[in-house]
């Protein structure tokens, strides 16, 4: 039985819940299954199951290391379950827990350069881990959004490492949400 819309690993893990039955193997390690079980197990008012899927869900979330992945369960998150504040939650805490691994990958530089929130975001979240960590500067290079974040140590003349001496605008300093140009 497939039901449109259901996707049909999720729909059958559901109905082997619903009916007791052995689960056939499912691919546990994959977040989309459960994110998928979740969204069926909701739909179909199985509230139990629902919480499994979601607890699995985020048990799997956070145990990725590849940033692709990181960044599509994110995206996968404000994309499809914008109206869960749980899982907004959840993604919030997965951008924070793998920032250092998410700036160095390439779609996120791309999707910072065109998505001024979600720059904003990883702004202010670094900023709180430097306030955290003592440390109360945090500088953006309008030239190179992969070195978005510096400390001053790093900078030279107020260029970032990668615009010293080519002439380039000077780096931005960030404050939590004001930005002004270091003199």
């Amino acid at each position: 039985m497939l039901l449109k819309h259901d996707d049909p690993d999720a729909l059958e893990h559901v109905l082997h819940h619903i009916y007791k039955i052995p689960p056939r193997k499912f691919d546990v390690q994959s977040w989309r299954h459960w994110l998928n079980v979740h969204l069926v197990a909701d739909k179909y008012l199985e509230p139990a199951l629902s919480a499994i899927a979601r607890s699995q869900f985020t048990h799997v979330a956070f145990t990725q290391r590849d940033s692709d992945v990181i960044f599509d369960i994110i995206e996968t998150i404000n994309d499809e379950m914008k109206h869960d504040e749980r899982f907004l939650q959840l993604a919030q805490s997965l951008r924070e827990h793998n920032i250092v691994a998410l700036l160095q990958n390439e779609r996120v530089c791309k999707k910072m350069d065109e998505d001024k929130d979600w720059r904003w975001e990883v702004i202010n979240i670094l900023v709180d881990q430097k306030k955290r960590s003592g440390e109360h500067s945090v500088f953006l290079c309008p030239n190179h959004i992969r070195q978005l974040f510096l400390s001053g140590r790093e900078m030279h003349m107020g260029r970032c490492s990668m615009c010293h001496g080519n002439g380039s605008k000077p780096a931005v300093k960030v404050k939590a949400s004001i930005v002004y140009f270091e003199k």
